[in-house]
């Protein structure tokens, strides 16, 4: 019983943790920044060419160029981040908000580990 609630729990997909303020200032680069977000909680958050992200392993900052981080917001490319596959899609209308240079949309996200996949439902957006 327990061999088997062991192998349901390693087969799961982790979850993403909300990123802390320490997590944020963990990267040098500048510029807009991309955020996926649930309840008011950022959970994924890309500056210039740095992905960051938390899980209970930890924090992960993975680095990519701009082309495939665009790839990545616009809904076209997965990513791969810390042994994680994550897909964004979608979900709504985008508003935009000119007064604060933002913009944002209703989306899920996909992360995948292995074979286990777990599905966010949040908003995602753009501020410069």
């Amino acid at each position: 019983m327990l061999l088997t609630l062991a192998l349901h729990l390693a087969a799961q997909a982790p979850t993403l943790l909300p990123l802390t303020e320490a997590d944020l200032n963990r990267t040098h680069e500048t510029g807009c920044a991309f955020s996926f977000a649930r309840a008011n909680q950022t959970l994924l958050q890309a500056i210039g060419r740095d992905l960051m992200l938390r899980t209970s392993q930890g924090f992960d900052l993975c680095r990519f160029d701009q082309t495939t981080l665009d790839a990545f917001t616009g809904g076209t490319r997965a990513l791969n981040c810390g042994g994680r596959t994550l897909r964004l899609r979608k979900t709504g209308a985008t508003q935009s908000f000119p007064e604060s240079d933002s913009a944002g949309w209703p989306a899920s996200l996909t992360v995948t580990t292995g074979k286990a996949s777990r599905t966010l439902r949040g908003d995602a957006g753009v501020a410069c």
